[in-house]
């Protein structure tokens, strides 16, 4: 509004008879031109202003709200002075900010329409790929996802059907494991019943050989059996999170084993020389592998030989 002001202060100092007709002519709707000579008269003005004077002229201007003023120099000390409204331009700014609000929510809500089919659209795979695997039981690891394309989803697809075959190799195994360890188990147990009756029966005849012969082999079995349970038992912990270790008496551990195993075996020599000794383990964990060894050099040493533990 300022430069437009000036503008037309400059055309106005420029003619060259003005009157009011002329001013006029050059004014826009709502500003105000005044002429002024060297000795501060008002020599010619738009229409409706009536001031004479350069002091009635600032007068004027200083009552105009909304206005601002501008004045060039014309020729032999004249003076065009202007007061342009600033309304049109604040009109115009109003509008303006207006349309930009408007399009601002209007693409906001277009942005966020587009957003939510975008987002629908990418993840109606994943919603597909979420329903599949839900259907996918503890008894069809078999199934398998369609891979599709080499993008996010394909490789996402391509390590869930990977988690899926180990998940299916290990079920097999875990069957084979369960049947071979059945099988273990059967066997011992089977024995164990059967000779405790040939055992009841030559108690019954008075023949202590037979029932010595049979209480023999329910000993054996029961070891064997003991063996494959503690075993069975490990294996069962293996995945387990292990307990924090304590700091617990090595020694006592190997008596313990020692103990056990002189029960299960009398007839092997055993001589343990253990003296007082602490570790940080797991004191259950200790006396099996204390137990494991003896058996093992009970099982591996000549009949008869004796079986030193230090």
């Amino acid at each position: 509004a300022r430069a437009g002001a000036a503008v037309l202060a400059r055309a106005a100092a420029s003619v060259d008879e003005p009157d009011e007709i002329a001013l006029d002519r050059l004014a826009g709707l709502g500003d105000h031109v005044w002429l002024i000579d060297s000795s501060g008269a008002v020599e010619a003005a738009t229409r409706g202003d009536t001031e004479s004077t350069r002091a009635g002229v600032e007068a004027a201007i200083a009552r105009l709200p909304g206005h601002v003023m501008a004045v060039a120099p014309g020729a032999e000390g004249a003076q065009a002075v202007v007061a342009r409204s600033t309304a049109a331009l604040d009109s115009t700014l109003s509008t303006l900010r207006l349309t930009l609000i408007g399009a601002g929510l209007v693409g906001l809500a277009a942005a966020a329409l587009l957003g939510w089919v975008l987002a629908a659209r990418v993840l109606r795979p994943v919603d597909r790929m979420r329903r599949e695997v839900d259907e996918i039981s503890g008894v069809s690891l078999s199934r398998r996802l369609p891979e599709g394309p080499p993008d996010e989803l394909g490789l996402l697809a391509d390590a869930f059907n990977r988690l899926l075959a180990r998940a299916e190799a290990a079920a097999r195994e875990q069957e084979s494991f369960v049947a071979d360890a059945s099988h273990e188990l059967k066997t011992p147990i089977t024995a164990i019943e059967g000779h405790a009756r040939v055992v009841m029966r030559s108690l019954d005849r008075s023949d202590l050989p037979q029932a010595r012969e049979s209480a023999e082999i329910v000993l054996r079995e029961s070891r064997r059996l003991a063996v494959t349970l503690g075993e069975l038992l490990a294996l069962a912990e293996a995945g387990a999170i292990p307990p924090a270790p304590g700091v617990v008496r090595l020694d006592l551990a190997v008596r313990e084993a020692c103990s056990e195993f002189a029960a299960a075996a009398p007839d092997r020599p055993l001589d343990v020389r253990a003296e007082e000794t602490r570790a940080a383990a797991d004191y259950g964990r200790l006396r099996e592998l204390a137990l494991i060894l003896v058996d093992n050099a009970h099982k591996y040493s000549p009949p008869g030989a004796p079986v030193d533990v230090t």
